[in-house]
């Protein structure tokens, strides 16, 4: 609040405005009956400074006890000359303070402003300050009642947390760097594990000499492939966290690329005697990254594959919204997940513990890579599952990536994918 340059104690005029009512010091305690005996009972109640300012003789009507304490000094100390408030207010706040104040003055029916005090024996709290004005008719300011309210504790939670936050996402940042950086030294070995053992087991350069070699060559290739798969779902993942992935954007059919899926989880899918539906347009086309798009759709199948038993059925469907979004989703008649475990399912590395899953493999990077390339593209992913029932994930696309038909965009579509087999 503001001060004088001579700060002098005074006492509030018989005709001061009746500014509170209606509350005491305590439960037990009479209700005063002097309007201002009773502003003054209900600030000591919620232990909150106040004080009534005359912004015309710029002087102070009246500082409450709780002024006093704020700073540390006895009442009958706070105002004189060397121990004006405003002395105690921090001074990298002070310019701030008065700008807040001169800026409300001239029309603002008030104002709020937090700032630092130093108190009496040299600690530092935060206040938070709120003032009302009472103008004449005129409209001129002629009395300012404002509180004053210890705000330390809070500015310190905020602190903690601001901190713990702040840590928590360097942490988030070097891990993905490690696994970005990881990821990569592994593959560019693991690539070359893998060329030559597939030149070794078609035996291009001649025989291995031993059967059991064919067979040891035969598992050292599926490996190093299964694992290629594993890494570069890690690298993937954490570049997106790291913030470096990049989209190569182009138009992209996207009936066509769901159909290039379909046929990639096919075997699979025969093999465990899984049914494959597609309720699609003929023609649906997307900007996006077309790798990135297919790699969202293959993780979507394989998981719904995995997870659906012998007998059930994997569909793919998608519709338009009426905002123009465009979602594209995969509903199989699996297992389920529990709702408290929908999250679990999203967190990456995460695989839900029963015995069910625990017989499938994986590292549990499917969903969390599909949700965080859909959000790449501006896009959501969400799932609806309930358990014994099944599992629907969809994927909504922003109307501004969606191309519409009738634009000519067709012919400008590379051919990369195939049409579903029969």
């Amino acid at each position: 609040m503001p001060m004088p340059k001579t700060p002098a104690k005074a006492t509030i005029p018989k005709d001061a405005p009746h500014v509170f009512a209606g509350a005491a010091a305590s439960a037990s305690s009479p209700v005063p009956d002097n309007p201002v005996d009773q502003m003054r009972a209900a600030f000591r109640m919620v232990h909150m400074a106040y004080g009534i300012w005359d912004p015309v003789a710029q002087a102070l009507l009246e500082g409450g006890e709780g002024l006093a304490e704020l700073v540390g000094l006895p009442p009958d100390q706070l105002f004189n000359n060397s121990n004006s408030f405003f002395n105690f207010i921090h001074a990298q706040d002070r310019g701030r303070f008065w700008s807040i104040y001169h800026t409300a003055l001239r029309d603002a029916p008030g104002y709020e402003r937090e700032y630092r005090i130093i108190r009496v024996d040299g600690s530092v709290r935060h206040v938070a300050e709120a003032g009302y004005f009472e103008r004449d008719a005129s409209g001129r300011a002629v009395r300012l009642l404002f509180t004053v309210q210890d705000i330390t504790a809070r500015k310190m939670a905020e602190e903690k947390l601001r901190l713990a936050k702040a840590q928590a996402e360097l942490g988030s940042h070097a891990k993905s760097q490690f696994l970005a950086h990881m990821s990569h030294e592994l593959r560019t070995p693991l690539n070359a594990i893998i060329g030559f053992s597939d030149v070794m087991r078609r035996q291009i350069f001649g025989g291995l000499g031993n059967e059991r070699y064919v067979a040891y060559i035969d598992h050292i290739y599926e490996s190093g492939a299964h694992l290629l798969v594993l890494i570069n779902g890690i690298l993937d993942l954490a570049k997106v966290e790291a913030g470096k992935a990049r989209l190569e954007e182009e138009p992209i059919d996207l009936a066509a690329a769901i159909a290039t899926c379909i046929n990639t989880v096919r075997l699979r899918a025969e093999a465990g005697g899984v049914d494959l539906l597609v309720d699609l347009p003929e023609k649906w086309f997307l900007q996006g990254d077309h790798v990135r798009i297919k790699q969202i759709i293959l993780n979507l199948l394989t998981n719904a594959v995995k997870f659906t038993g012998r007998g059930g059925t994997v569909r793919v469907f998608g519709r338009r919204k009426a905002n123009g979004d465009l979602q594209m989703a995969v509903a199989d008649t699996g297992r389920g997940i529990r709702q408290e475990d929908i999250a679990r399912a999203m967190a990456p590395f995460e695989q839900l513990e029963t015995a069910y899953t625990r017989s499938h493999e994986g590292t549990g990077l499917g969903l969390p890579l599909a949700k965080a390339l859909a959000e790449l593209h501006g896009g959501q992913l969400e799932i609806a599952s309930a358990l014994g029932v099944g599992t629907t994930v969809t994927v909504t696309f922003p109307a501004a990536r969606v191309i519409e038909q009738g634009s000519g965009i067709g012919n400008q579509v590379s051919g990369r994918d195939s049409v579903l087999d029969p």
